[in-house]
């Protein structure tokens, strides 16, 4: 019988699954007009919950707009950590996506509009932080790193 840990990754697969059968459902039906909009519904998704839980944590905004990110991932199987961080700018690296890792059919054009999500958390912090994606797990890169800057 699989363990905790095991059914708990594979519901994250599944989770990821569903998002990708979404996502090509709604280009299939609406083409690109309705990926751009499941994109912004993500973006304002993650701007609610921003809101809510930057006033849970204290410290330098950059730093909270990192932490925010770097609690999704853990509590969605990503592996990631801080590799640089500098006075206006802060990198994160994802050495481990359970979506690209599990999931079929996974590709850089679902990464993109997830990460939409991840904008939107941070700019409930401060909307003058930027978020950006210098690196790609789903276009062959050894990594993600996601990067954070003023």
């Amino acid at each position: 019988m699989p363990d905790y840990k095991k059914l708990f990754e594979e519901a994250v697969a599944t989770i990821g699954s569903l998002y990708r059968d979404f996502l090509n459902l709604i280009e299939d039906k609406r083409s690109y007009k309705g990926v751009k909009e499941l994109t912004e519904l993500m973006r304002k998704k993650g701007l609610k919950t921003g809101k809510k839980l930057k006033e849970k944590l204290k410290g330098k905004e950059l730093e909270i707009a990192a932490k925010l990110l770097l609690d999704l991932h853990g509590r969605l199987g990503f592996k990631s950590k801080v590799v640089k961080k500098e006075k206006n700018k802060i990198v994160i690296r994802v050495s481990y996506c359970p979506w690209n890792a599990k999931v079929k059919g996974w590709n850089s054009k679902l990464c993109a509009s997830l990460d939409a999500y991840e904008q939107g958390l941070v700019m409930a912090v401060n909307a003058k932080i930027k978020h950006g994606v210098s690196k790609r797990l789903s276009l062959g890169d050894k990594c993600c790193e996601i990067v954070l800057w003023r």
